[in-house]
């Protein structure tokens, strides 16, 4: 499949207007969804960088390619087609990386896309769609309201529905597409972990607290719990409670280990034996992030063979995400990264020659 250039025109006058813009679009996207704008900040940056690659990689993922099968008397090939008119109905929590990058991973191979922004990102939404219109780029028509009577009937005209948000209200619309026989893909809040094995513990309990309190806690990759080697629990509590104060929680309900408040807050736990953590990590449902702190590097990378999450950070904490690398999601959690951004709104096709 190959990509239109005018798809990677308007990519590139919408990243120059975005710069130009910085600053009141930051102003406006705080005003209406209460994130701090120098986290809106970062997320721009981050939403301008994999923009400019976008078009690179989604060339590589959409090139036909030649499968191999050992003693078999044929040729096979993969190619990809359209899945036609997707839904995207996208989170306040990261307003300015979905709107801005997700419509495009859909639009390059050519479908229609309609973009349902959360309600509360009514600007950069009405900003984005003045730009394609005053390109006559007919691919992308952001719909910006509120209420499920706009949101049914949006779904009524889909081919495909993608969402990202809250797990309640996620299966809620799972449920109405299965009724119309539209098919669905939901993302959903992550559980994100700690664990701490050795380091610094100021500067690790520095850069967690950091973690908790972004966005309010709503990122799907803020960090809920730690767990604490038993030799650094007591002097890692010290620094967390003291930056931290009341949104710790020293002994955490089975229930708070599994389904964490979306908002600031954690749980922290004492760990004696490596064996400990994998036994406490079966219990989360999610499997999006978790992040190692360990000054034994093969220790780490060991324990991070082990531990069955989509990503493993070792020696950072799990906001420290580059969009343009893949991660894979498993349990009740997301996929990321511009190759399976793309990957998600395409089908694909096998070819066999005798």
């Amino acid at each position: 499949m190959k990509i239109d250039k005018h798809h990677e025109v308007i990519i590139r006058i919408l990243a120059k207007e975005l710069r130009k813009n910085r600053k009141i679009i930051i102003k406006h996207v705080s005003k209406e969804t209460g994130i701090k704008e120098i986290w809106l900040n970062n997320e721009l940056k981050d939403a301008l960088f994999a923009l400019k690659y976008l078009p690179i990689q989604a060339k590589k993922v959409l090139e036909k390619r030649k499968i191999y099968v050992p003693n078999y008397n044929k040729e096979g090939f993969i190619d990809f087609y359209q899945k036609g008119n997707i839904l995207q109905i996208l989170p306040s929590s990261t307003p300015i990386l979905s709107c801005v990058l997700l419509p495009f991973c859909a639009s390059l191979s050519g479908n229609n896309v309609i973009v349902k922004p959360s309600s509360s990102t009514r600007y950069l939404g009405r900003f984005i769609q003045q730009i394609l219109d005053n390109n006559q780029y007919k691919n992308i028509k952001f719909k910006i309201g509120k209420g499920k009577n706009l949101l049914y009937s949006l779904i009524e005209d889909a081919d495909f529905v993608f969402y990202m948000g809250s797990k309640k209200i996620g299966k809620s619309i799972e449920l109405f597409c299965c009724k119309n026989d539209v098919e669905f893909l939901g993302e959903f809040e992550g559980n994100d972990w700690a664990i701490l094995l050795d380091g610094n513990i100021s500067k690790i309990a520095t850069q967690i607290s950091k973690n908790v309190l972004f966005k309010d806690g709503r990122d799907c990759d803020s960090i809920k719990g730690v767990l604490i080697k038993n030799s650094k629990y007591y002097r890692m509590k010290k620094i967390l409670f003291r930056e931290l104060k009341n949104l710790i929680r020293e002994y955490p309900t089975n229930r708070e280990t599994i389904f964490p408040s979306f908002k600031s807050s954690l749980w922290i736990k004492k760990i004696n034996e490596l064996d400990d953590i994998l036994e406490i990590m079966e219990k989360n449902k999610h499997g999006l992030s978790v992040c190692i702190y360990d000054t034994n590097r093969n220790r780490a990378i060991n324990l991070a063979n082990k531990i069955n999450t989509s990503r493993v950070v070792i020696n950072s904490d799990t906001l420290d995400i580059n969009p343009l690398i893949p991660w894979g999601g498993v349990k009740e959690t997301s996929r990321g990264g511009v190759d399976y951004w793309v990957n998600k709104f395409i089908n694909k096709k096998l070819i066999e020659i005798n």
